[in-house]
Parts: structure tokens; C-alpha cells; sequence
């Protein structure tokens, strides 16, 4: 009777045991799941300082490093949605594209301190070439492209100054009234969208 009594003992000691040996490892565990979070955490408040508000960095390369960041995320959503929605294999080109511009902009911008180089080639790579071919490949007349060219045009007067400004707003009202007018005349050089992919564009405009 003792024995047996002895023997519950002795395992309901190895059972509590067990259980707290677990519940220290769980804690040890998360202990160090949460340091790394806090190091990610706090690396990741460091470049948003340094990238958004480090007195290091004029007004425009800030101000760049936002529309990198915003514009990165965007693409992103787009690249995904027009994916999904089956848009020809040359706009997940332009996705690419899209992409590598963005991380050639933040490159240049931060690292070799050409935020204004940085800034003219966004105008004409996106502005100018880019968002006119997705222009004719997302239904032209009845594309949602009309937001995104006046974003160009904000961007325009954002960046550039001068000389340079008149050059980009010219060259910028001149692509656009020529995609509409070649998009008119010759309809058949426009990618017709489905009625899904039509209503994913607009939505996204």
C-alpha cells in the first residue's frame, strides 16, 4: 500500500516536473522570439529615421525616399491585382520594371546623392514610357490611366524647377494628348480589357 502510494508520488513529482521543465522552455522560447522582434522592431524604426527624418538628408531626398516607399507598395498591390485578373505576360514586364525602377530611384537618391538625377529619371521612365504603354495595354480611352498621368504631373511639379519643369510639363502634356489621339485613331494598337479586368483597373485608378 505504501509502495503503491510512494509510486503515485514519485510520478505525479515527474509529471509536475516535466510540466515545469516545458513551461520554462515555452518561456525561454518566447523570450527569444520577442528579443528578435524588438531588434527587427528597432532596426526597422532606425531607417525609417534615417531614410524620413535624418537632418542628414535635404527636403527633396526625403520627401523621395517616401514616394519610393509609397510607390514601391503600389506597384506591389497592381503588380498582384493585374496578375490575378489574367492582363497580358507584357504587363507583369511592366511590373518589373515598375520594380526596378523604384529600387534604382532609392539607390541613386541615397547612396550616390542624385535625389534630382533620381527624380528626372522617374519623370521619363514611369511618367513618359512606362505609364503610356500600360496606357494602350489596359484599354486606352477607356483605361483608368487618367489618374495616374495627373499623378505624373504632380510629381512633375514637385521635383523639377525652372527650365526643367517647363521641359517635363511640355513633354508630359505632349505624351499624353498623343496616346489619346493614337489611341482614337487606331484602335486596333489597344489591348481590349474583359469586364473584370476593366472594373479591377478603375478601382485601383
Amino acid at each position: 500500500m505504501t509502495t503503491g502510494y510512494q509510486h503515485d508520488n514519485l510520478r505525479t513529482y515527474k509529471l509536475i516536473k516535466l510540466i515545469f521543465v516545458s513551461g520554462l522552455q515555452k518561456t525561454k522560447n518566447c523570450t527569444v522570439r520577442m528579443g528578435a522582434i524588438d531588434m527587427f522592431i528597432n532596426k526597422v524604426t532606425r531607417l525609417i529615421k534615417h531614410y524620413f527624418f535624418s537632418g542628414d538628408l535635404s527636403r527633396d531626398a526625403r520627401s523621395l525616399n517616401v514616394v519610393c516607399v509609397i510607390g514601391f507598395f503600389v506597384s506591389l498591390a497592381v503588380f498582384i491585382i493585374r496578375l490575378a485578373v489574367g492582363l497580358p505576360l507584357v504587363m507583369t514586364i511592366i511590373g518589373a520594371v515598375y520594380f526596378v525602377s523604384i529600387i534604382i530611384l532609392f539607390i541613386v537618391a541615397n547612396y550616390f546623392n542624385a535625389h534630382q538625377l533620381g527624380a528626372s529619371f522617374t519623370i521619363i521612365v514611369v511618367g513618359d514610357i512606362l505609364w503610356p504603354l500600360t496606357f494602350f495595354l489596359t484599354g486606352g480611352l477607356d483605361s483608368a490611366m487618367a489618374p495616374w498621368f495627373v499623378l505624373s504631373i504632380f510629381i512633375c511639379f514637385f521635383y523639377a524647377r525652372g527650365s526643367k519643369l517647363v521641359l517635363y510639363i511640355c513633354l508630359h502634356f505632349s505624351m499624353i494628348i498623343a496616346c489619346y489621339l493614337v489611341a482614337a485613331m487606331h484602335p486596333e494598337l489597344v489591348y481590349s480589357l474583359t469586364p473584370t479586368q476593366r472594373f479591377s483597373e478603375h478601382l485601383m485608378a
